[in-house]
């Protein structure tokens, strides 16, 4: 037997198909309003902030803006004497995804955790440095030693990587700066940190410099004379 369905009952079960789509999909994310955001790979993401290398455009406030959630508009950091904007990115690193610690959320099952980005600039047209990072605190348990293969996602998506330098800092921890490349694109920079503090906490860091001027700009306030932090040190 065929069935005539009008065109008001079609939209009514195409609304409840996309509600039923939406909640099936829907991943429990904190903070909320980014669990309708994209998770992307981390080198996909870094992919898109690499430019060609035939065009002059640079990074700007507005850049990339689909993949996230802004918390704020741009303002003037006094500390910093630069503009900035805040928001949330969801990522994934070659499929590992980050999720609350059990410190902050105690339920066997938890929430995935977006990741804090800020974006930074000397004035308001232009972008230096994106920097991608997420704090876990208290003491973390054995299920929270996490490694982030941070390196297998850019590799994922053909990103050459060749280390740069080392940048130590307090409680023994250091960074690892790389030269990040894609043929045809213009060359960019990232600075990776993975740190503990004294309590037991872990802070995952990325920052990205649109080149090698803003790269060596950020460690102008560094000297290897410094007992707790030194300059960027070359291999």
């Amino acid at each position: 037997m065929q069935v005539n369905i009008n065109t008001s009952t079609k939209v009514a079960l195409l609304f409840c198909g996309a509600l039923m789509s939406s909640s099936v999909f829907a991943e429990n994310v904190i903070p909320k309003g980014a669990s309708n955001l994209p998770s992307l790979e981390f080198g996909a993401l870094v992919k898109t902030y690499m430019i060609d290398s035939t065009s002059k455009s640079t990074w700007n406030f507005s850049t990339n803006s689909q993949n996230i959630l802004w918390d704020s508009g741009i303002s003037w950091n006094t500390n910093t004497k630069k503009y900035e904007k805040d928001g949330f990115v969801r990522l994934q690193f070659d499929g590992f995804k980050l999720k609350e610690s059990a410190y902050d959320n105690p339920k066997k099952v938890r929430p995935e955790a977006a990741w804090n980005i800020n974006y930074s600039g000397t004035n308001k047209s232009n972008v230096n440095q994106i920097t991608i990072e997420h704090f876990l605190g208290g003491f973390l348990s054995s299920t929270d030693e996490i490694e982030i293969p941070a390196i297998q996602s850019l590799t994922k998506y053909n990103i050459n990587y060749h280390p740069v330098c080392i940048h130590k800092y307090i409680f023994g921890n250091y960074s690892t700066a790389y030269k990040l490349s894609v043929l045809k694109k213009k060359d960019i920079y990232l600075l990776s940190t993975v740190s503990t503090g004294g309590s037991g906490n872990l802070s995952v860091s990325y920052i990205l410099f649109p080149n090698k001027k803003d790269f060596l700009d950020y460690f102008y306030d560094f000297t290897d004379t410094d007992d707790d932090s030194s300059n960027c040190i070359s291999f």
